[in-house]
């Protein structure tokens, strides 16, 4: 078939991601609607090539020599609302809606309260579901309503509940399968007082400060690496297990010291990779490595990314099985 009109040929991919790193793309599609999902699906079929859905490209690493297939980014963004009752009400909105867009609607249109805990973090809906969006204790799935879903194997869109995601730590069952796209999701959200919405939006104010002020917001993925579980978590000498991967990506003392051409761990924050505009995914690859290494040696621990890689031919980290056999 002929290449549909929604899907151009050899995109970069540098303006499409937070850290503005990689290569091109071979396919680049943004369907608006449902015909053009289908098309898209159709050629990739026929062409036997996969396809990778980008958000924001705010968690993500893409290779530096691109990715063959397809990258999609879904632009559709409608949000709407309706109230169950006086005390709770649901919030519908597209998948290429972002977080951003989605609390500023809940806190001066809908008057809806909850997801404002996830202020400042560059998301779309349907990215915050892939992950399961996390700010501290607070889930995005512990919100989750519906969700509509396009499977690609049968080419129907499904509606589904929260327990269907298996939602876990940094991870989704449409994480783990690429069988399914999300299309929309719908949140179950508390209503409350005139004053109660005045705490939030102060609190929406609050928390974009409180993270622009603590972490770099560019030229980054955030957060590289996932915090340690319970289990592999060793006892520090006050007798508490720390989970947070930062602490010990700080006692190892990479933080604003460890860099590689231009590419360099943050000041600001031990997980955090930064650079200045001309580095590489390769750099950021190498200083990820050299974390990994050392918090392995010094802890035992060994350290997985929080951040998608896209693109690599092989996985480009640390394994059990490559520090094994060092």
């Amino acid at each position: 078939m002929n290449i549909p009109t929604c899907i151009r040929q050899n995109i970069s991919l540098k303006k499409y991601n937070w850290f503005e790193l990689g290569g091109l793309a071979n396919y680049f599609a943004n369907p608006k609607n449902h015909e053009d999902l289908q098309s898209v699906i159709t050629f990739s079929h026929e062409k036997n090539l996969p396809i990778k859905i980008l958000g924001l490209g705010a968690n993500v690493l893409i290779s530096d020599s691109g990715y063959s297939g397809i990258i999609m980014r879904l632009y559709n963004s409608n949000i709407s609302h309706y109230y169950i009752n006086d005390e709770t009400g649901i919030l519908k909105a597209d998948a290429g809606c972002t977080i951003e867009e989605l609390i500023d609607y809940c806190l001066n249109t809908a008057f809806l309260f909850g997801l404002e805990e996830f202020s400042g973090i560059p998301s779309t809906v349907g990215g915050a579901l892939f992950i399961n969006l996390h700010y501290y204790s607070f889930l995005i799935s512990q919100f989750i309503y519906n969700a509509d879903i396009y499977d690609i194997a049968t080419k129907k869109i499904i509606t589904v509940t929260a327990d269907w995601f298996e939602f876990g730590y940094d991870t989704s069952k449409v994480k783990s399968n690429n069988n399914y796209i999300i299309l929309s999701a719908s949140f179950l959200l508390n209503r409350n007082t005139p004053l109660y919405a005045e705490y939030a939006k102060g609190r929406n104010v609050e928390i974009i400060r409180h993270r622009h002020n603590r972490y770099p917001y560019q030229k980054t993925c955030g957060c590289f690496f996932q915090n340690i579980s319970l289990e592999e978590a060793p006892i520090n000498n006050t007798g508490k297990k720390i989970l947070a991967a930062a602490y010990y990506l700080d006692k190892i003392g990479v933080k604003g010291e460890l860099k590689i051409n231009d590419s360099s761990v943050s000041f600001r924050h031990a997980n955090m990779i930064i650079h200045n505009g001309e580095g590489t995914a390769e750099d950021v690859i190498r200083i990820a490595r050299i974390m990994q290494k050392k918090v392995y040696d010094q802890y035992g621990i060994l350290l997985t990314p929080e951040c998608e890689l896209i693109g690599f031919n092989s996985y480009p980290l640390y394994t059990q099985l490559d520090i094994n056999n060092e």
